[in-house]
């Protein structure tokens, strides 16, 4: 065996050769899959950044340009307003308020809330699978395009005849959710119903402090909620912002 061994040394020119243990060569061999790998990982990784953001970047363009198409048309309904009376109200529409507002409106939206709340309260458990992402609310059976129809319409309606009472009031939509998400442990399912809830109060709050508070020129329920909420969802932007990283 030695004399073997002395054989092999010297057909190798007395130089031991490890690269051809086979041994070496199959950790050479996985450092080259274990590269291969990773560098597939970070492509699929930008690639899914890159349509992620380019989705995100079309979504913002939607949504201004549905702003500024509001916009138009709220300016066009003001022009065309018949008197200075008209105007007067559509001002006081626009910034927002609750003042004289009687059983006879909530009767007349009662409708619309009732169908906006049917179709939230069927969409609403389809919402923890649309958090997932569209493919995996897909597989568990999920209908996208009813659901999409179905919140979409809920959200309409539901805001539509709420508008239609108090105005155009900001923030509240987007605060309330904020405020109910770590309560409800980020389950979107069951945050439909408190985050209406918790609007309604925002809503009285706001309303009481107006109507205490000694004010030598009145200010609209709108302007209010606007200049608590805007800082309150800073905050919220600012904070989510620094747990994401």
């Amino acid at each position: 065996m030695r004399r073997h061994a002395r054989q092999a040394h010297e057909a190798h020119g007395g130089v031991q050769r490890p690269d051809l243990h086979p041994i070496t060569v199959n950790h050479r061999a996985c450092g080259v899959v274990k590269i291969n790998a990773s560098a597939f990982a970070r492509r699929q990784a930008r690639q899914f950044s890159h349509q992620r953001v380019g989705k995100l970047k079309a979504h913002g363009r939607r949504a201004r340009g549905g702003r500024q198409l509001a916009g138009a048309l709220g300016a066009l309904a003001m022009n065309l307003a018949p008197n200075r009376f008209a105007l007067s109200d559509m001002v006081s529409w626009m910034l927002g308020s609750v003042t004289n507002r009687s059983l006879d409106d909530l009767v007349f939206v009662a409708p619309f809330w009732l169908a906006g709340g049917v179709l939230a309260l069927l969409t609403a458990p389809h919402l923890r699978a649309l958090a997932l992402g569209e493919e995996t609310a897909q597989t568990l059976g999920v209908d996208l395009a009813r659901t999409r129809v179905g919140v979409i319409g809920a959200a309409a309606l539901l805001t539509g005849a709420a508008v239609a009472i108090s105005g155009v009031i900001g923030f509240v939509g987007i605060v309330a959710p904020h405020i109910v998400r770590p309560f409800v442990r980020h389950d979107p399912s069951d945050l439909v119903w408190p985050s209406a809830f918790l609007g309604g109060v925002l809503i009285t709050l706001a309303d009481l402090v107006l109507r205490l508070v000694p004010l030598d020129q009145e200010l609209r329920l709108g302007v209010m909620v606007s200049l608590i909420g805007a800082p309150v969802f800073i905050l919220i932007a600012a904070r989510s912002r620094g747990m994401g990283r």
